[in-house]
């Protein structure tokens, strides 16, 4: 097929010339387009007789009439992409931006990930919406894969926004999905790769991941403002929140009575700089292979534990914070037939990525109370 636009309308005026169109149809340069200023035309009635009518191919304008030559009325020059319109900032552009995870949190067999987009350019850029997403095998074979944008039973509602970056700014998504298949059981398949397109945008970036998505589904948020975190209340000035990174997790005693358990557990700050802890942690039973088990995690005023007010823990090197986690070991109907995991999984406050132990926990319907971090 010709790829020069006047050779393409000679193609499709030869084509009408074989029509029952009265008269033999040609093309008229009436203007010259480009970069120079198209000539002013004449009368049409002088110019034109017979049908005439006008086409656009590649861009340019050209009259059709039934007595003259096929000539290029004007060509609009096509903006950049990237250009900005009356001193606005352009989309951003999937060669521009740089995809990397930033930790997960979950409970419950639910999934929540974190994903950032950093403006890898020299311009600032907008991003606006929803991002799409597709599972893929270790291979790179695409896996089937449906998304959920908008409200959905994992995540908070989030409107979208428009986000601008300057260059090295970053903008953030979350994705969820679901672990437990309708039926209950947890063999779903696990993708190794993810592959992100940014909202408003055709090429994908992708990056390796642990997806354990039952039926494919996806819940992805708008693409938001990555924050910086703000010090928790009372935070010593300079003092940043603990990451998982730094922490290490460990078992600190139990009590218990009536069918109900408390357990403590530490978290020491084994860095060489302080950090602050405040709110509650994240918790997920597992069974002994690691797969997760139904998860319900009460946080605030409890039938096992008494209340206690979240605070700031600043931990010093080398210093330690508790909290308590308590279940019942009844289940509704009296018995204590209830299934047990055998590692449990949590993940600090304001913290995306999860430290494990090994407990032995017979947590009725999985439901788990979660005390705040507190000095200790």
């Amino acid at each position: 097929m010709p790829t020069d636009p006047e050779a393409r309308l000679r193609e499709a005026l030869t084509s009408l010339n074989q029509t029952e169109a009265p008269g033999h149809l040609r093309a008229a340069l009436l203007a010259q387009g480009g970069g120079r200023r198209p000539r002013r035309l004449g009368p049409l009635p002088a110019l034109v007789s017979g049908l005439a009518t006008l086409l656009v191919v590649g861009g340019t304008l050209y009259l059709v009439s039934a007595a003259t030559h096929p000539q290029r009325l004007h060509r609009a020059p096509r903006p950049a992409a990237s250009t900005p319109v009356n001193g606005t900032t352009g989309r951003c552009h999937s060669a521009q931006l740089r995809l990397s995870a930033a930790g997960s949190n979950g409970g419950g067999g639910n999934v929540v990930q974190n994903y950032w987009l950093r403006n890898a350019g020299t311009v600032p850029c907008t991003l606006y919406g929803y991002p799409g997403a597709r599972l893929l095998a270790a291979d790179g074979a695409p896996m089937p894969t449906t998304v959920v944008r908008g409200p959905n039973p994992i995540m908070p509602r989030q409107a979208p926004a428009t986000v601008t970056l300057r260059p090295g700014q970053s903008a953030q998504f979350v994705l969820g999905f679901s672990q437990i298949s309708p039926t209950g059981t947890t063999s779903c398949p696990i993708a190794s790769r993810l592959e992100l397109t940014p909202p408003n945008a055709y090429h994908p970036l992708s990056v390796a991941a642990r997806i354990q998505a039952c039926q494919g589904r996806l819940f992805v948020g708008p693409v938001t403002t990555a924050p910086t975190a703000p010090a928790p209340p009372g935070a010593p000035a300079g003092v940043t929140r603990c990451r998982s990174a730094q922490l290490r997790l460990s078992a600190a005693g139990s009590n218990g009575g009536g069918g109900n358990v408390v357990l403590y557990y530490r978290l020491r700050n084994a860095a060489t700089t302080a950090c602050t802890l405040y709110g509650y942690p994240g918790a997920r039973l597992l069974a002994a292979d690691g797969a997760p088990l139904p998860t319900t995690v009460v946080r605030g005023p409890n039938p096992i534990m008494p209340r206690q007010a979240p605070a700031t823990v600043t931990l010093r090197p080398g210093q330690s914070a508790q909290f308590e986690l308590g279940f019942s070991q009844l289940s509704p109907s009296g018995t204590t037939s209830c299934p047990i995991a055998s590692r449990l999984e949590l993940t600090p406050p304001n913290a995306y990525h999860p430290l494990r132990i090994a407990a032995r926990i017979q947590a009725c319907q999985g439901r788990l109370f979660v005390s705040p971090v507190a000095p200790g």
